[in-house]
């Protein structure tokens, strides 16, 4: 059957802990895995397969609640930092790096009261773009929304003109047994006006 190489797959993209890869609806395929007569000749990964699916779909699922509750515990802090404080933030040869001085750790110590936090949207922005390599289902989406009262890394408020590097630290709350490890990512430039 033609799913057969589809199935063995994602099974060996989930032993590796990886995504899908057939970009079918696994359940769907494996439905089907199930009410398949079997061929005239003989397919050895067939008769693995149907003795495996029990397995598979408790394997599949269990990821697929794994994420879902990763995602509910995903934090994504945006932290600005003043291109006034730092003139090297408006050197466009270095738009993407981090200021030497901002660490993970330094992230990690900026108080709640300096930093936005990103809230889970429910679907694209409008206008969004995803790459063909992404599928919808794929992407979750965010918005950080800035406003007057907001302020920078370090305390101070946010000025009218003023340009600011946003640097998002994505981390997750409470221990997390899957080898999670922070991240730093410096996002284009914004303006702020107030």
């Amino acid at each position: 059957p033609p799913f057969v190489p589809l199935l063995k797959a994602d099974i060996e993209a989930l032993q590796e802990g990886k995504a899908s890869t057939s970009g079918a609806d696994i359940h769907a395929l494996l439905k089907l895995l199930a009410e398949t007569p079997d061929p005239a000749e003989p397919v050895p990964q067939l008769g693995t397969l149907r003795r495996l699916l029990p397995e598979l779909g408790a394997l599949i699922d269990k990821a697929g609640a794994h994420a879902a509750q990763a995602a509910q515990r995903l934090e994504l802090r945006c932290i600005l930092i003043d291109h006034a404080i730092d003139g090297t933030l408006s050197d466009p040869a270095r738009k993407d790096a981090l200021p030497s001085y901002f660490t993970l750790e330094t992230a990690r110590g900026v108080a709640p009261a300096n930093y936005v936090m990103a809230r889970l949207l429910d679907a694209a922005p409008d206008g969004a773009n995803l790459p063909a390599t992404l599928k919808k289902n794929d992407v979750l989406w965010y918005a950080v929304d800035l406003g007057p009262e907001g302020k920078d890394s370090f305390g101070n408020p946010l000025l009218a003109g003023h340009r600011y590097a946003p640097v998002v630290l994505s981390t997750m709350r409470g221990s997390d047994p899957s080898g999670w490890q922070d991240t730093l990512t410096r996002l284009d430039h914004v303006w702020h006006f107030a």
